[in-house]
């Protein structure tokens, strides 16, 4: 990709600015639309990098964009990528190829976590306890070993600073319903499986997932952003479990011995290098 332009503010004249998350900046396009937009920033422990890695946002977009159409069948958020006719000729410059239009809805305060291998914060407390999310499991499973099947594993959706909390099954009916909870569970590993299937073909293993949504009437709506390296663990196929996603900058941190007591340090632009090019080829490879 040519243009090594990093875009950490979008900074949009045309539209209201009505949230800006860690990496997503949202914009209101009117009462039943809005603009989201898929910066070049990069989280990690729930903390923002002082810099990004140039192009990120434009795979991220691309990469959603693909699922939600991929899952078009399910209700989505998701319109279409023609912001231009909602941008002044400068902004849209500024922000093309890394946005999309989408319904407005209220997400749901919930991370809805599938898991078909046991790698992440899931090994952690496994290791530690034999539990996840507060559910015994079958003693000497290993460290990224594949579950026997998917597993639903959703935690709390903190505030920009905050750290996510795993919850239980049972925490999660006392907070939105036994209803609600099973049609959550039921369609986050519905979607997981059939993701999962068509990157197997591709040679792709999705070893986990995040999902969003939000409630329309009765209606579960798939939100946010789908099956991207942001929000997703990759390995290729014969490849010996070696990520293609933003665990990448996580290790970093940890072989630094980086502390979450301290700010983020700059990305390296050898590991920037190497994060672009992972998520280029997960693209590559899925779409």
């Amino acid at each position: 990709m040519k243009n090594d332009r990093v875009l950490l503010e979008s900074d949009l004249d045309s539209l209201k600015l009505i949230q800006k998350g860690k990496v997503r900046d949202l914009y209101e396009i009117d009462e039943d639309k809005i603009l989201i937009v898929q910066t070049d920033r990069v989280s990690a422990f729930d903390k923002v990098f002082p810099n990004g890695i140039a192009n990120k946002g434009v795979f991220l977009t691309k990469i959603s964009s693909f699922w939600f159409k991929f899952f078009n069948k399910y209700n989505t958020h998701y319109i279409d990528e023609s912001a231009e006719r909602y941008l002044s000729k400068s902004d849209y410059l500024k922000v093309k190829e890394r946005c999309f239009v989408a319904k407005k809805y209220s997400p749901l305060q919930l991370e809805s976590i599938v898991r078909g291998y046991l790698s992440g914060s899931a090994w952690k407390s496994y290791e530690q306890s034999g539990k996840i999310n507060g559910q015994v499991y079958e003693k000497n499973l290993k460290k990224n070993q594949k579950l026997p099947k998917p597993i639903f594993t959703p935690s709390t959706k903190a505030k920009q600073g905050e750290k996510d909390i795993n919850i239980s099954d049972e925490s999660l009916v006392s907070i939105f319903g036994e209803q609600l909870k099973k049609m959550i569970s039921e369609l986050s590993i519905k979607i997981f499986i059939q993701a999962s299937e068509y990157a197997k073909k591709r040679g792709v293993i999705i070893a986990d997932t995040k999902f969003e949504f939000a409630l329309n009437e009765s209606n579960l709506i798939i939100i946010d952003e789908l099956f991207t390296p942001d929000s997703s663990r990759f390995w290729i196929e014969g490849q010996d479990k070696i990520h293609h996603d933003k665990q990448l900058i996580r290790d970093w941190l940890i072989s630094i011995k980086w502390s979450d007591k301290e700010d983020l340090p700059e990305i390296e632009p050898n590991l920037s290098k190497i994060v672009i090019n992972s998520y280029k080829k997960i693209h590559d490879l899925l779409t």
